[in-house]
């Protein structure tokens, strides 16, 4: 049995470690970004959804592709948030997290989906 999706899984595993860890870095005032916590909700969409988008072109069922590329990772982003706010205190959910999130999922997976053909045309 082939796993068609080893990069999303890694991804996956990556951002729930990181949406669910409890860190706590007190940087002083001078070093801290605003809505630095959006930014890093943004990168981490951007990259499941550029694995989504590169897993997805070894699936053969259209459904399977649609469902992997925009929606599983979507939906991933709602259920992270989800169990941010109910079962991992301090940890809050954000109807702007996951609207970053959202974000995030579209634009890696239009990057991925730019450079994939793009090299298949230079080829």
């Amino acid at each position: 049995m082939r796993l068609h999706c080893k990069y999303s899984l890694l991804v996956c595993i990556l951002v729930a470690f990181l949406s669910l860890k409890n860190i706590d870095i007190d940087l002083p005032t001078t070093y801290r970004i605003p809505h630095a916590d959006k930014l890093i909700h943004l990168v981490m969409y951007i990259l499941l959804g550029a694995a989504c988008c590169i897993d997805s072109r070894a699936l053969r069922s259209k459904f399977r592709r649609v469902f992997l590329c925009p929606i599983f990772p979507i939906l991933y982003g709602g259920l992270m948030e989800l169990l941010q706010e109910y079962y991992f205190p301090p940890r809050t959910g954000e109807w702007a997290d996951f609207a970053f999130d959202t974000i995030g999922v579209f634009i890696g997976w239009g990057i991925a989906a730019y450079l994939i053909n793009y090299i298949q045309t230079k080829r």
